[in-house]
């Protein structure tokens, strides 16, 4: 299966996710990104910033705008929880 497909098919499967307009930095930021900032110490730096999160918070990884979300990193750490 290609991975653009891949990674469609498994978070379609796993969430709706409606979106919103949201502070992600400074004293008003999302509680979200708070807590990521806190955990990481890396802020969004422009759209399309992603961060993984693996099972039970043990490990966030920070990926860049540049980095896309089908990429060979991303979905190495997705691919064991993904089921065929």
């Amino acid at each position: 299966m290609e991975k653009s497909v891949l990674l469609r098919t498994w978070s379609s499967k796993k969430a709706t996710i409606k979106m919103s307009k949201s502070s992600v930095i400074g004293k008003n930021a999302n509680p979200v990104y708070q807590y990521l900032y806190d955990k990481t110490g890396k802020a969004p730096m422009w759209n399309f910033y992603k961060y993984v999160v693996m099972p039970g918070a043990s490990d966030i990884h920070v990926f860049s705008s540049v980095t896309q979300p089908d990429s060979d990193k991303i979905l190495g750490l997705l691919k064991p929880y993904i089921s065929d």
